[in-house]
């Protein structure tokens, strides 16, 4: 038990990182030690720096804990003359904060009922589930983006509305939704709590939604932004199917050149597509693999060169996977 508690504090050393939230837990612990210190006045500076980065970066669960902290403090200021405009002051930050999560929680629940919904019925197919999709689309909170009190809030506005046109037959103001999104998560990164996860799946849907309406220009600066994200950033812990959702992106992007006739400047990126293959061998799902060589034969076939188009149509009869 003492090892394996031992082990745990070490893997929370390791995989320590400088995300708002990790941050935020380091200076927690740090107020915690120099409080306990009777370090006063080192703790309350700490703590007001955790407050301010909380608030600025919408961390409200963290913020409600630092603003119970903070009335340790309040004895300080009790001779103070403004000491009621203090208390006033003090009580409003905690109700704001009190209305911001509340505020999430309810745009939370109407995602998780239209997100039922949808797996239970998929997209509407007769006017009663159109009116079980109206009926959550109709709640007060939907009505207008200004009822969505913070940047989260927001984000979970703009999921609830692309899945409720993309449900309804909708793909245009769908695809306007994940727009939207897309450039709320690149213009607020930090207060976005899934952080680069929730990017890259903000980017799968734009990527899905501009494939439907084919917008392919589009759609390949999406996938092409999804790879540079992916390569800039580690997030192999963050997106634990990240190679597999990096090879979905490149099979996309080769279809999308097969789909509208563009064989040759398919062709173009097909050398990248390789030498991606080759570094993560025996790594991707042989799936998604086969499908990316079946491509590049189909690619090849278009261009006329049959040679090569047959090279990597035998790599997939000669494969002696159960795929």
């Amino acid at each position: 038990n003492y090892l394996y508690n031992m082990i745990l504090k070490s893997l929370v050393n390791y995989n320590d990182d400088k995300t708002t939230d990790s941050v935020l837990s380091n200076m927690k612990t740090q107020y915690t030690i120099l409080f306990r210190k009777t370090l006063f006045d080192q703790a309350e500076v700490i703590l007001m720096r955790a407050k301010k980065l909380a608030a600025d970066e919408d961390r409200f669960s963290r913020l409600a804990d630092i603003l119970q902290d903070q009335r340790n403090f309040d004895y300080r200021n009790i001779a103070d003359k403004d000491f009621d405009k203090y208390i006033d002051n003090s009580i409003k930050e905690q109700i704001e904060n009190l209305m911001k999560q509340k505020n999430i929680a309810e745009y939370n629940a109407l995602y998780l009922k239209i997100s039922s919904l949808f797996k239970k019925r998929g997209t509407a197919r007769n006017k009663s589930d159109v009116r079980s999709f109206d009926k959550i689309i109709s709640h007060p909170l939907m009505k207008d983006e200004s009822k969505a009190l913070s940047v989260s809030a927001m984000n979970l506005f703009c999921i609830i509305n692309y899945l409720y046109y993309y449900c309804t037959g909708d793909i245009t103001k769908a695809f306007d939704f994940t727009v939207k999104r897309l450039e709320l998560i690149e213009n607020n990164r930090q207060k976005i709590s899934g952080g680069i996860k929730e990017y890259l799946y903000s980017l799968s849907d734009a990527i899905a939604m501009s494939y439907n309406l084919k917008r392919f220009d589009l759609c390949i600066s999406y996938l092409r932004k999804q790879r540079e994200i992916s390569d800039k950033n580690d997030v192999s812990t963050a997106v634990p199917n990240h190679l597999e959702m990096y090879c979905k992106s490149y099979s996309f992007e080769l279809n999308i050149f097969i789909v509208s006739g563009y064989f040759n400047e398919g062709l173009k990126i097909v050398e990248e597509v390789v030498n991606w293959l080759k570094k993560y061998n025996g790594k991707i799902n042989k799936s998604e693999e086969l499908k990316v060589i079946y491509s590049i034969a189909y690619l090849y076939y278009g261009a006329g060169d049959l040679s090569k188009s047959l090279t990597w149509l035998n790599k997939i009869l000669n494969d002696n996977s159960n795929y």
